[in-house]
C-alpha cells in the first residue's frame, strides 16, 4: 500500500498495524530522543533534587495506579508470571537470572538492562532510577499489600547488577 493510500485510511483502522523496529531503537526513539530530552529541559528549570523528588513521586503514583488496575488474581505466581515468561518483553530488554524461586521468594540478578543502557548512555542515570527504578518497590505493594521488594542494587545507579528480592509475607 502507498504512502498516499494510508494517508486516505481512518485512523482506527491502521493504529493496530505492527511496525518493524528493534527493542533498541524502539528504547532510543522512546527514551534517548524524546524522554530524556525533555525531562533534562525540566531539569535546567526546576534543578535535579526538585526534579528527582517530582519524577520519583510521579511515577509512583503511575506505577500505583496502573498495577492495582490489573483485573488478575493478586496471588505470587501471576506476580512472578511476567519475570519468569521465556518469550515476554523482560527477556528482550534485559539478562537476568533466577536466584531464588519458592512460594515465599523470588529473587532474581539483573546482568543487563537496555533501560540502564540508555539513561547512562545520555549521561542521565538519576533521571532512570527517579523515573523507572525507584517505583519497583511501590509495584510490588500495589501488587499485594503482602509483597516486600528489597533491593540495594541497580545497574541504573552504576552497580555490577540489580539485586531484585521479593518476599511474600
Amino acid at each position: 500500500m502507498s504512502e498516499k493510500d494510508l494517508k486516505n485510511i481512518p485512523l482506527i483502522d491502521k493504529i493496530n498495524d505492527k511496525f518493524d523496529l528493534s527493542y533498541l531503537q524502539f528504547f532510543r526513539m522512546v527514551f534517548a530522543d524524546r524522554f530524556i530530552p525533555i525531562v533534562k529541559e525540566m531539569k535546567k528549570a526546576l534543578g535535579e533534587e526538585k526534579l528527582t523528588e517530582m519524577l520519583k513521586e510521579a511515577c509512583c503514583k503511575v506505577a500505583e495506579n496502573k498495577v492495582r488496575q490489573l483485573e488478575i488474581e493478586r496471588d505470587f505466581d501471576n506476580f512472578k508470571g511476567p519475570i519468569k515468561s521465556k518469550d515476554g518483553f523482560y527477556q528482550h530488554t534485559t539478562t537476568y537470572e533466577i536466584v531464588e524461586d519458592n512460594p515465599k521468594v523470588l529473587e532474581i540478578k539483573v546482568n543487563e538492562c537496555l533501560w540502564a543502557n540508555i539513561f547512562r548512555e545520555a549521561g542521565e542515570s538519576e533521571i532512570g532510577y527517579a523515573s523507572l527504578c525507584h517505583q519497583d518497590f511501590i509495584a510490588a505493594s500495589a501488587f499485594n499489600p503482602k509483597l516486600k521488594l528489597i533491593r540495594d542494587k541497580t545497574l541504573m545507579q552504576g552497580h555490577d547488577c540489580c539485586n531484585h528480592r521479593w518476599v511474600l509475607g
